[in-house]
This record gives C-alpha cells, sequence and structure tokens, in this order.
C-alpha cells in the first residue's frame, strides 16, 4: 500500500512540474494523482460492480493477513467498498 507520505511527496514533485507544462499536461498529471490515490484506497471511485468490489476486498484482506493494514483499517476501507455497489 502506497503510504500518504509517499502520495504527498509525489504530489509535490508534481506540482514544480506542473508550473512548467501546458493544461493538458495538468489534466494527466491530476488523473494520474487520482489513479494512484485509487489503487492505494485513499480515493474511492464512485461506482463498481460486485466483481470489482469483490476483488478489490480480496486484496485488501490479504494486506490484512500480511500486517500491512491493522483491523480497524481494513474495516474502515471494506465499509467504504461495500458503498460503492
Amino acid at each position: 500500500m502506497i503510504g500518504k507520505t509517499a502520495v504527498v511527496s509525489a504530489v509535490k514533485k508534481t506540482v514544480g512540474v506542473v508550473a512548467k507544462v501546458g493544461t493538458s499536461e495538468v489534466t494527466k498529471v491530476v488523473d494520474g494523482v487520482k489513479a494512484i490515490g485509487q489503487v492505494a484506497g485513499m480515493i474511492p471511485s464512485k461506482k463498481k460492480s460486485l466483481a470489482e468490489v469483490t476483488e478489490d476486498l480480496k486484496r485488501l484482506k490479504e494486506l490484512k493477513d500480511l500486517g500491512i493494514l491493522t483491523d480497524e483499517e481494513f474495516e474502515e476501507k471494506k465499509s467504504k467498498y461495500m458503498e460503492m455497489l
């Protein structure tokens, strides 16, 4: 799982680059940051199919089993994914 610190660091670096590029490049960067956030479980996407939620929950369970997520973090993220159905 990508930590918040890593995401913040990447965004700070990106902002420096964004200042030197045009609007279309900024849009690409924003989309990339959103994708990173979704992978990290920090920015839930709007709606997902049951199959997508099931796969995401399996991945979250693996992270919990590896000790990367606490029980509380797992339950919080699980609730967010259930809301996406």
